[in-house]
């Protein structure tokens, strides 16, 4: 497990979370160690490079002619002006090599360590709109506090996300169980102890003041 990945710090309830889940693990017969799989840290810098692109036309096709209806995350997506097309090429292509190069040295440091248990995000939920996040008193982009779910698209891997715990504001917070390429099963199985020692989706909790 690791919950340190060289680009985005996490909030002490978000390492709380992951503890818990590869402690729930390590109750089921697990042997866990903390550390840091390789190629992570450049991760989503290469999720930018390989898939930004595609995302932003994908954007500007569903939002044609109705872009005063998308949110403030998307309006800043539609308003990004495009790069030069050879040099999106060529730096896809960079990106493309580079990750080939960084999964095949995860899949060989995995071959003794056939699951992961990572962050989803940097901190727990918050508001829909937010462009910026904060984790003490630091202030970080809301699209860099997903580095850690990023990484795992980038390098193809099976991963189930599953709730781990909660803020002091009741909100919740999930962990990445993440395994080898085409051991999902793997993965559903190691999910599946993490929800029931931690008791898996729960309903938020909802305090009503009345004057």
């Amino acid at each position: 497990w690791y919950a340190d990945d060289g680009v985005t710090p996490v909030t002490s309830e978000t390492r709380l979370a992951v503890q818990a889940a590869a402690g729930a693990l390590a109750d089921a017969g697990f042997i866990i160690e903390e550390a840091r799989p390789p190629g992570v840290n450049r991760a989503p810098d290469l999720w930018l490079a390989l898939f930004s692109g595609a995302v932003r036309r994908m954007l500007r096709a569903v939002y044609r002619e109705r872009e005063d209806e998308a949110g403030p995350s998307v309006r800043v997506l539609l308003e990004r002006p495009e790069a030069a097309s050879v040099d999106q090429l060529g730096n896809f292509f960079d990106a493309w090599m580079e990750r080939d190069v960084l999964r095949d040295e995860l899949d060989r440091w995995m071959k003794r360590r056939p699951l992961l248990v990572a962050p989803v995000g940097a901190v727990p939920a918050f508001p829909h709109g937010a462009r910026k996040v904060f984790i003490g008193e630091q202030g970080i982009g809301a699209f860099r506090a997903f580095s850690y779910a990023q990484t795992f698209n980038v390098f193809g891997l099976p991963v189930v996300t599953v709730p781990a715990g909660r803020s002091r504001e009741g909100l919740p917070i999930g962990v990445q169980v993440i395994g080898r390429a085409h051991e999902e099963e793997v993965v559903f199985a190691a999910a599946r102890i993490v929800e029931t020692a931690l008791g898996g989706w729960q309903p938020p909790v909802i305090s009503v003041s009345t004057a």
